[in-house]
């Protein structure tokens, strides 16, 4: 019997995501492009706009990522790193999301890292309802005793409430 959820461990460095079949544990292929496709790393590049607009200036740069984010191709994992490595002036990389979720900064800033973390996690279920044929109805997520955090316990109430947003 196949099941219809997944378990998600969305790390600082990788993410992996198994559920469980036929009475034993089954990772999902989440990048085909790393030598290990059971795991991706943590990365996500958004390329420009057609505008290809670059800024010094931070409002520009906000409007410029908020465009990235609403209209932009999102790449994920290997894909994501080797555009950057081959592009870097095209877009934005945002290496270990997670690092930013328990960090003050900028609510605006924040509810982009949002935005980003609700993307990286919908490729993921994407990925699991692909290989298993299935529409998946439930998601537990990993959490780290403490996330990296520039606030204390406020960081990990923070990123904590951000995770539950997210995965609803």
């Amino acid at each position: 019997m196949t099941s219809d959820y997944i378990g998600i461990d969305f790390g600082t460095s990788n993410c992996a995501v198994a559920t469980w079949i036929k009475g034993k544990p089954t990772l999902i292929t989440v990048d085909e492009n790393s030598n290990n496709p059971y795991k991706i790393r943590s990365a996500i590049y958004l390329t420009n706009d057609q505008s290809g607009a670059v800024s010094n200036n931070a409002q520009s740069n906000q409007k410029t990522l908020n465009d990235m984010l609403n209209s932009g191709e999102i790449l994920f994992g290997e894909e994501g790193f080797n555009a950057f490595l081959l592009t870097p002036e095209e877009g934005r990389y945002v290496n270990s999301p997670k690092n930013f979720l328990g960090a003050k900064i900028p609510k605006r800033l924040l509810d982009n890292f949002e935005t980003l973390v609700v993307r990286f996690l919908t490729y993921l279920k994407q990925c699991a309802e692909k290989q298993m044929g299935l529409s998946i109805e439930k998601t537990v997520i990993a959490r780290p005793v403490n996330y990296h955090s520039t606030m204390g316990e406020l960081g990990n109430q923070q990123a904590e409430s951000l995770m539950l947003r997210v995965s609803q």
